[in-house]
């Protein structure tokens, strides 16, 4: 009796001592995830519903520096209409859609035929050479980046229209 008492006993202290359950942790770790998912979907859905909001405003609505500048007060479509009947947009979006097209499938031709010779011909430096082109696909963006910088910044911007 005193085994069985003594080990009963030295779990109960074991387990206050820890704080709580394991699937008390859990819940806390969903929560914790909850809480930090919230926070990424805040952050990577604001910039999408603020244009939105934007587009939905009149011109004078925008340049007005009175009221909320996140809510539309009165809504209008008529700068989509507007969009789509400016015949420049639509040779522009074409445009746009052409060079996508394109830049999609040579990058995809290309990537596939590279990661399968680097995922099946194992050669000195495959694994520096695997880790330089994957460095290189997700940097890209930044000299695009920098480039424009300093297009806009020559530009001489007239802001006190």
């Amino acid at each position: 009796m005193s085994g069985a008492t003594a080990g009963s006993s030295g779990a109960t202290i074991i387990r206050s001592w820890h704080g709580s359950s394991l699937t008390g942790q859990r819940r806390w770790a969903l929560w914790g995830s909850y809480a930090a998912l919230a926070v990424f979907v805040a952050m990577f859905l604001t910039p999408p519903f603020y244009m939105v909001m934007t587009s939905l405003k009149t011109s004078a609505e925008i340049s007005a520096e009175r009221g909320n500048p996140w809510l539309a007060h009165h809504p209008t479509l008529q700068n989509f209409s507007e969009l789509i009947a400016n015949s420049n947009f639509q040779h522009f979006f074409l445009n746009s859609v052409i060079v996508t097209i394109c830049v999609v499938v040579i990058s995809m031709a290309i990537s596939i035929f590279a990661a399968f010779s680097l995922a099946r011909i194992g050669f000195l430096g495959s694994q520096f050479l695997a880790t330089g082109v994957f460095l290189t696909y997700n940097l890209r963006g930044v000299p695009l980046l920098l480039g424009h910088t300093k297009i806009e910044s020559t530009i001489p911007w007239d802001r006190s229209r």
